[in-house]
């Protein structure tokens, strides 16, 4: 009786403690000796290693076919990047592109001392921290080295939690002020910049307003001309269906500019990201808490006394549907003034991503499950 409500109390501290490691295997013969002696009658810890991370686990037979595992897996994976390219106009042609972009960073270079790059790079680590628990069924009654597992890990949603690099802070503020400026130039004025020290006439002004304005010049399909919404964008593919207002959305000049529930995007438009207000460019992929697990392992003996074990664990762990990769959306301003930005999923609500953040929307999109292979290293602790 001892030795059960010990088995117990150390599965109630693993399944509580989620964050914890700590993991069991039985050996090959653990089984067959609970058949003679009862359930519950010994206890494994073990230690793992796998594509779900480091972890360990403890385990119990409860049967003389079934044994109980709890504890925990921990992974911080290889990094993730990927370029961005960015845009002034709308449907230029690089050399154009090219043309207005060293013409505006000359510009940017003796106004604020940086300019803005044709690109930028982002970054990301996988994490997953997951509680495990899991029941191993022993289906052949002759051979106890096979077993199938079920169970579920429990952990993180957002497995990567990704950003702009260091190197493209200083162009992520320069588009910042850039847009700023163009933001103005839109509305007749530049900006003041008396803070720095700079007094520029209303002549030298409108010149500036002029050239702002020029840079960011459209032709649409008819031949008529329109202005970007942004001086500088970073195009990430077009909408793959129509998004609405999640709040009323004003203009920099206060004047609604579309209400709660109407269309802000149309499908088929071009996707146009810009820096936050903390000119920061971010992401995260985000999966299921709750994963269940299925999967088959082998286990055998490696010592004498049949106390040490190495198994190998082979299966999937389901998501739950497609992984999400979330960016803000900037769509306009609230009626204080401030910055609106509403989610969105380049999974889920954009197509054709290009470069490589392209390559991991398609693999997101591929994959609803995530493999579990593992080895597994056990010590019968009584």
């Amino acid at each position: 009786m001892k030795k059960i409500t010990i088995a117990l109390a150390f599965l109630a501290v693993a399944g509580f403690a989620a964050a914890q490691d700590y993991s069991a295997t039985k050996p090959v013969e653990p089984l067959s000796a609970c058949s003679k002696n009862g359930v519950f009658n010994h206890l494994d810890a073990a230690f793992t290693v796998g594509t779900t991370g480091f972890g360990f686990d403890l385990a119990v037979p409860v049967t003389d076919w079934v044994r109980l595992r709890a504890g925990g897996a921990f992974r911080l994976s290889k990094h993730y990047d990927a370029s961005l390219g960015t845009e002034i106009a709308v449907g230029l042609p690089e050399e154009e592109q090219s043309r207005r972009f060293d013409k505006l960073s000359t510009m940017m270079e003796s106004f604020m001392g940086t300019a803005p790059t044709r690109t930028l790079e982002l970054e990301g680590d996988m994490r997953m921290n997951n509680f495990k628990f899991l029941v191993d069924v022993y289906p052949f009654k002759n051979n106890r080295h096979w077993r199938a597992t079920v169970g579920f890990f429990y952990g993180n949603g957002t497995i990567v939690d990704g950003r702009n690099t260091a190197v493209s802070v200083n162009t992520l503020a320069a588009i910042s002020s850039y847009n700023m400026m163009y933001e103005g130039a839109l509305d007749g004025h530049f900006m003041d910049m008396t803070s720095l020290g700079i007094t520029i006439d209303g002549q030298t002004e409108q010149k500036i307003v002029n050239k702002l304005l020029s840079w960011g010049e459209c032709t649409a399909a008819n031949g008529s001309s329109f202005y970007a919404e942004y001086g500088i964008s970073i195009p990430m593919g077009t909408y793959s269906h129509d998004v609405v207002a999640q709040q009323d959305v004003y203009d920099a000049k206060g004047n609604l500019r579309h209400r709660k529930g109407d269309v802000i995007r149309r499908a088929g438009e071009t996707v146009r990201m810009v820096p936050d207000d903390d000119d920061m460019i971010r992401y995260d992929v985000h999966v299921n808490k709750f994963k269940p697990y299925f999967g088959v392992g082998y286990e055998l003996a490696v010592s004498k006394d049949k106390r040490s074990t190495i198994g190998i664990d082979a299966g999937v762990l389901f998501w739950g549907g497609k992984p999400g990769i979330d960016f803000k959306l900037p769509v306009g301003k609230d009626a204080e003034g401030k910055n609106i930005y509403q989610t969105l999923d380049l999974v889920s609500d954009v197509d054709n991503v290009p470069g490589k953040l392209g390559d991991h929307v398609s693999t997101a999109r591929d994959y609803c499950v995530y493999p579990e292979v593992s080895v597994r290293f056990a010590r019968r602790l009584w």
